[in-house]
């Protein structure tokens, strides 16, 4: 089935004037190029009706291969059918405008302008002064707006070569909670190779920091208690006085700032306990 427009289909466009001055001679050359390409050439003198897609003019080009294959089945039984070419179907009518184009070019005036190449020097092309200018975006650039993990796909991650910064980046792109407990790995890594105190500090302190903040203090609290076990934590944040997020800095916490202080000094109190037996130790074997 050919399908073909109805009366509804059909919408009347207006267009605005074009403030133009034409002559006559450009006004024919527009007219001789719209009767070229008008299909439906039944207004013309001695034209028939409908024009060449009239359906006495085009054939269904699924019947007609229908009819095909029947042809082909009754002359050769035993053959396969071939497939066949649809265009052959069609009788689609070719409109030569040429003459029309090149009357409308003359006519108008139409040059095809050539790009001219334009010969820059090399002070032009290694200056940096667009850097320098005021109006420019250059100096609000950021490295963290483009990621090409974004552009691949990839999950982001906090490192342990750069743990800061990946915090935030990761911060930015997945949430405070994601952030949190890749920090928290990232610190049971370095505690596991016993990295640098430095470091170490400064993850420990940012995670307590960024949970207090968040209101996220429990995350914290349960790593800290957790990983207590381990020395390098314990002296670390001993001697920095860092302990349980209390009530009074985040609400939503499980410790007060009794229970924090006791946490703090009853491990402080094992490591003098500790180190007092280590010196007996050592003074009994100065008197042996």
């Amino acid at each position: 089935m050919v399908e073909l427009p109805y009366a509804d289909d059909l919408k009347q466009a207006e267009f605005p004037r074009i403030k133009a001055k034409v002559n006559e001679a450009q006004l024919g050359a527009v007219d001789k190029l719209i009767d070229k390409l008008d299909l439906d050439n039944s207004d013309r003198v001695g034209a028939k009706a409908g024009g060449p897609f009239k359906a006495t003019h085009l054939h269904n080009p699924q019947i007609q291969r229908r009819f095909d294959c029947v042809k082909h089945k009754a002359l050769h039984p035993d053959e396969v059918l071939a497939l066949g070419d649809v265009s052959q179907y069609l009788n689609i009518p070719s409109i030569d405008c040429e003459e029309e184009v090149d009357a409308l070019k003359v006519e108008f005036g139409i040059v095809k302008i050539e790009p001219k190449a334009v010969k820059r020097t090399a002070d032009e092309m290694f200056k940096d002064d667009i850097m320098n200018q005021d109006n420019t975006d250059f100096k609000h650039f950021k490295t963290e707006d483009i990621s090409l993990d974004d552009h691949l796909g990839l999950e982001v991650k906090i490192g342990t070569a750069d743990p800061v910064s990946d915090f935030s980046l990761v911060r930015n792109k997945q949430g405070l909670d994601v952030a949190c407990n890749g920090l928290t790995e990232v610190i049971k890594t370095l505690l596991h190779h016993n990295q640098s105190s430095d470091k170490l500090l400064s993850c420990v302190t940012l995670l307590r920091s960024s949970c207090c903040h968040g209101n996220i203090p429990c995350l914290f609290n349960e790593f800290l208690r957790s990983t207590w076990s381990d020395n390098l934590l314990k002296s670390l944040c001993t001697r920095e006085k860092i302990s349980l997020i209390t009530r009074d800095e985040a609400e939503g916490s499980d410790a007060s700032q009794n229970d924090a202080d006791a946490f703090l000094c009853h491990e402080a109190i094992k490591t003098e306990e500790s180190e007092d037996v280590m010196d007996d130790d050592d003074d009994l074997l100065d008197d042996l």
